[in-house]
């Protein structure tokens, strides 16, 4: 018993060890990115906060928005947070082409304890917003032509896509290019 104990602990940790090496390439990341391109009009966008508060992208227009679709039960969204937050607080206060940049996360959340749940622990500092429905009772998911989640985008003042990604890293990149053209 104790043999077969070891022997799966080392095949447990050698999986682990596996998967955290594995870095995904340009062509396997771009299967997951959106369908939604830069030089897209992005779709609407609204939903509740946990006050139950609408809140509508187009609130911000006239700015830079960061869309940010994620879930509690998704574990590869989980995994991003730190980077996100991190990304969030070195870039919330730039101005690219003058223009302000405003935050919004949307949650494919379906459970409002869930939710609520995750938003107390992370304490985000940019504004969340849900309908609570799963993906498939949510128009959104079809009309942001999303093929995964994390999912995000960056939308110009006049409501076009500039810019998708999956990970934060990716949307660091797509904010370094808005700054590097101005």
């Amino acid at each position: 018993m104790k043999t077969l104990l070891t022997s799966l602990f080392l095949a447990l940790a050698f999986t682990a060890s596996a998967q955290d090496k594995f870095v995904p390439t340009a062509e396997e990341l771009a299967k997951y990115l959106p369908a939604l391109k830069a030089g897209d009009k992005a779709p609407a966008l609204s939903g509740k906060d946990t006050l139950g508060i609408v809140i509508d992208m187009a609130q911000y227009k006239g700015s830079y928005i960061v869309v940010d679709f994620w879930a509690t039960w998704c574990g590869d969204c989980r995994r991003e947070i730190p980077a996100l937050k991190a990304l969030y607080e070195e870039v919330k206060d730039m101005r690219p082409n003058g223009y302000d940049m405003q935050w919004l996360s949307f949650s494919f959340d379906f459970q409002p304890v869930a939710w609520k749940n995750m938003l107390r622990k992370e304490r985000f500092p940019w504004p969340q917003i849900s309908n609570l429905k799963k993906t498939r009772e949510d128009p959104t998911f079809k009309n942001w032509q999303l093929n995964w989640i994390p999912a995000f985008f960056v939308i110009d003042p006049d409501g076009v896509v500039c810019g998708t990604a999956i990970t934060a890293d990716g949307l660091r990149k797509e904010i370094e290019r808005l700054v590097t053209f101005e």
